[in-house]
């Protein structure tokens, strides 16, 4: 590609998609502020036409969720411009492995990934702000309430991760014959606040007691 130096080279290279996806942690915003910039590019893209899709691996937020956070941000964004890891994930159970009706997955995660499972009709087995309780010892995971309808384990970034949640979604993979493992990225690290911090895949307590497993990743999801 050749090196855009005036007005007319950057009319043409837009002029030369149809299409334009943008990432959204880092590119759009970083924590809850808009980067310099952007809603005028956005404007601009569309009066020219352009579709604008709007892709992030934060499992965080389920679409409905994202255009709340745009429109905090003063940005009119529809639904289904958005495509996020928490929809891909419900998506992939419910139309390409065809997850049975009469299961249930058990999530680590936030409120995006149980929203956007609930949407697809998916049953879970816990709730946003459950299993937060810490142990008070080892001789409780003997007596963890494990649900038998369970059928798979579904694993965002979680604000809120412990050795509970951790021991739980262990023990229904170990223990459930064809169970089935989603993580929803692999991001290493995760922009807030001007900074990185760690994300999913630099977080070992997340991967290294799951290693035994074959497991999904949406990681990139385009």
């Amino acid at each position: 590609m050749k090196e855009l130096v005036g007005p007319q080279d950057y009319a043409s290279f837009v002029d030369s998609f149809d299409t334009f996806l943008f990432d959204c942690d880092g590119v759009i915003w970083n924590g809850s502020h808009l980067l310099p910039g952007v809603k005028e590019s956005l404007q601009y893209l569309r009066s020219k036409g352009k579709k604008l899709l709007f892709v992030t691996n934060n499992s965080a937020k389920s679409r409905k969720g994202y255009v709340e956070k745009f429109s905090k941000l003063n940005l009119e964004v529809q639904e289904g411009e958005i495509i996020g890891t928490a929809y891909i994930a419900a998506l992939y159970l419910k139309q390409i492995i065809s997850f049975p009706p009469e299961k249930k997955i058990y999530i680590i995660g936030e409120t995006g990934i149980f929203e956007e499972l609930s949407m697809a009709g998916i049953k879970v087995a816990n709730s946003p702000n459950g299993d937060r309780e810490p142990l008070e010892s080892s001789d409780e995971l003997g007596h963890l309430a494990l649900d038998p309808d369970v059928g798979g384990v579904v694993v965002g970034i979680d604000l809120n991760m412990n050795y509970r949640k951790m021991a739980i979604a262990f023990a229904y993979l170990n223990r459930n014959p064809g169970s089935i493992f989603v993580l929803t990225n692999d991001d290493a690290t995760y922009p807030v606040a001007g900074s990185l911090f760690p994300g999913l895949s630099n977080s070992s307590i997340y991967y290294s007691p799951f290693s035994f497993l074959s497991f999904h990743i949406f990681s990139p999801i385009i």
